[in-house]
């Protein structure tokens, strides 16, 4: 059933490539078996470069540890998912990647997904630097009227002190005429 196989491939191929983000196939030795066209196109590269390519050469550096953590998790818990910077053509962009074991003929791969995450990193950062600046705005403030309102009581203090002191002295003036 030849047909039959090369129907499953046409089948596969165009449900991989019509996956969004970032879809793809890896062995254990870290190259990349089968990818979407998705992922192709975002890593700038042909057909045979992919073929050699290391999957953990496409991490930023400072990442790569990490994910070469949680992909050893993968073969041995079956599962992972992690945030990872990739080097793409155009630039460095944060994904929300997500791995799991397959076994085929004693063989194991990391089928893995991916989704470009960037604008949504970069507005919770955004997000969380305006909730900081709001925050020192509070205590900004909340201090000001504290002073202010320590002044306040402070002048009241004065103002119902004031006439009981000025009394006796406004009298002694007029007592001596």
């Amino acid at each position: 059933a030849p047909a039959e196989v090369d129907e499953r491939n046409v089948f596969g191929d165009t449900v991989m490539d019509n996956v969004s983000g970032l879809f793809y196939v890896r062995d254990q030795d870290g190259v990349f078996a089968r990818w979407n066209d998705s992922m192709q196109d975002l890593l700038g590269l042909s057909a045979d470069q992919m073929r050699r390519t290391s999957a953990i050469s496409i991490v930023h550096e400072t990442d790569r540890e990490r994910v070469a953590g949680n992909i050893a998790d993968v073969f041995t818990s079956g599962h992972a998912e992690t945030e990872a910077r990739l080097l793409l053509k155009n630039g460095v962009r944060t994904f929300l990647v997500n791995g799991r074991r397959l076994d085929i003929d004693k063989t194991m791969y990391l089928v893995g997904s991916g989704a470009d995450i960037t604008d949504r990193k970069k507005a919770e950062e955004e997000l969380h630097l305006l909730n900081q600046t709001l925050e020192q705005r509070v205590r900004d403030r909340t201090n000001e009227l504290t002073v202010t309102n320590a002044a306040l009581i402070q002048a009241r203090r004065f103002k119902s002190e004031f006439p009981a002191t000025m009394r006796p002295q406004l009298r002694a003036p007029r007592n001596g005429v």
